[in-house]
């Protein structure tokens, strides 16, 4: 196995000749783990995503046209920035030759968050889909999150939506009108 003890909740595959597995080690504080493996079954690289949080969930990602590996997915913050049980959102943008990390941001509430699917736009951003406790200062237990992103991970816009039974996003599409469907 390349991710021995590894969870793999998530799998890619880039173009006809690279894969890409994603998950989280059950046998190390549940650390983020991405591989890229050939069309023979070689690992071409593989990377531990540890800092600034451990307990990395990854649980979906993208290559984007422009050549990026964007990660998504929730993390326990190490920092003591979330309660006790409680989890943020992150995206993380990696070299997709090397795997080295570029950049990551960490965002929504403190309670529970989770980012399940993300996909590029006709105009080259990403939309991530998931759901929060208490986003954007809504009172209420469960609310279903969109955020946009462009290629820097600056966000453009993020909604939260909600009703008396709390919404969660797992999934997402655009239309080729530039509409987005998520259930």
């Amino acid at each position: 196995s390349y991710l021995p003890g590894t969870v793999a909740n998530s799998a890619y595959v880039a173009d006809s000749n690279f894969l890409y597995l994603a998950g989280w080690d059950n046998n190390n504080d549940l650390r983020g783990i991405i591989a890229k493996i050939d069309q023979e079954g070689n690992k071409k690289w593989g990377v531990v995503m540890t800092r600034p949080c451990n307990n990395f969930y990854i649980r979906d990602m993208i290559q984007s046209k422009s050549g990026y590996l964007f990660v998504v997915g929730n993390v326990d913050d190490t920092l003591n920035l979330c309660p006790s049980n409680g989890s943020m959102c992150f995206i993380a943008k990696l070299d997709t030759a090397t795997g080295q990390l570029i950049d990551s941001k960490i965002f929504g509430n403190q309670f529970n968050a989770q980012i399940s699917k993300i996909i590029e736009d006709k105009d080259g951003n990403f939309i991530v889909a998931g759901k929060d406790n208490d986003f954007l200062s809504f009172d209420t237990a469960c609310l279903g999150l969109l955020v946009k992103f462009d290629i820097n991970m600056n966000i453009i816009w993020a909604n939260a939506y909600s009703n008396s039974y709390g919404v969660r996003f797992w999934d997402l599409v655009e239309d080729s009108a530039g509409n987005i469907y998520t259930c």
